[in-house]
């Protein structure tokens, strides 16, 4: 677990970043928290939770929320673009 925790910090700093990162690309990808529930297999009252900084997911949630936004976001993303580079490979390909 320390070191999924490492590789997750090393990427994108403190979980709270993370979900930042998160909820500014679902807006900027038009992708709805329902579909990210969906992808993630998490609940949508759980989603909203961490998307709003409600609650901080624990790092296991982090890298499926990781790979979850990866999958919604690979067909979504230009090729060539540059504007969401943190989905764009695993945290264990990091």
């Amino acid at each position: 677990m320390l070191e999924l925790y490492d590789q997750i910090h090393r990427r994108y700093g403190r979980p709270v970043q993370f979900m930042a990162a998160v909820r500014a690309a679902l807006t900027a990808s038009e992708t709805t928290q329902a579909e990210l529930s969906r992808f993630s297999g998490y609940s949508p009252t759980h989603v909203t939770k961490w998307v709003n900084g409600k609650v901080l997911p624990s790092m296991r949630t982090l890298a499926i929320l990781d790979e979850s936004m990866q999958r919604i976001l690979r067909p979504k993303i230009p090729e060539g673009a540059d504007w969401l580079p943190i989905f764009q490979t695993g945290v264990g390909d990091a």
